[in-house]
């Protein structure tokens, strides 16, 4: 289990898949007429330009699973150093009773002082 010192933070990590580049969005032929040449030729864009959005989609959906998995392991880590802070306290706890009931035990009784 990551530690919260461990997770990278660098959107540059080495590590992490690097997001796909899509071309940039071209509009529609101009100049078509109703044949089926120019009908072909708008498929093919339609096509294409569904392609590269459902591209960029999955590009963001990749990038939303890396931080959801980054924020699961920050989380993790965080958790685990709660657990451990919670035993540390418990333990405390239990040595500072163990402590004063020893020292009572120890000490000298109490004079009564008469007033």
């Amino acid at each position: 289990m990551l530690r919260a010192n461990e997770i990278p933070w660098a959107r540059d990590d080495p590590e992490q898949p690097a997001a796909c580049r899509v071309a940039e969005d071209v509009g529609p032929p101009s100049g078509l007429t109703a044949s089926r040449a120019d009908l072909v030729t708008w498929w093919r864009w339609r096509y294409s330009t569904l392609k590269a959005e459902n591209a960029r989609v999955g590009d963001l959906l990749v990038e939303a699973l890396i931080d959801a998995q980054a924020y699961r392991e920050l989380l993790q880590a965080a958790l685990d150093a709660l657990s451990e802070l919670t035993y540390t306290t418990d333990r405390q706890s239990r040595t500072i009773a163990r402590l004063r009931d020893e020292f009572r035990r120890l000490r000298p009784p109490a004079r009564k002082v008469d007033a």
